[in-house]
């Protein structure tokens, strides 16, 4: 079942995207897929520092560099490659 998933996964992702629709479908789905990666990240780090200073000084610098590729990479990702799909 995992495989057929991931197998149907990788086919939807180099499918050529007929419209702008689905093109934004997919980089929505990636964003999406990339946040979810992301909680299990901060919950992985929560059980094994517990409520520590240390835990707490990762989470105040990785905040900025979080924020600057939400802003950036995924905005520019996102006007790059839309167009690039659609047509």
């Amino acid at each position: 079942m995992p495989y057929r998933f991931f197998k149907n996964g990788v086919n939807l992702l180099l499918k050529r995207q007929t419209n702008i629709l689905s093109a934004a479908f997919i980089i929505m789905i990636t964003v999406i897929f990339s946040q979810v990666l992301g909680l299990f990240r901060q919950r992985l780090l929560v059980s094994i520092f517990g409520a520590s200073d240390t835990l707490g000084v990762y989470l105040a610098s990785a905040r900025l560099p979080d924020f600057l590729f939400q802003l950036i990479i995924a905005g520019a990702l996102s006007s790059a490659f839309i167009p690039v799909f659609s047509e």
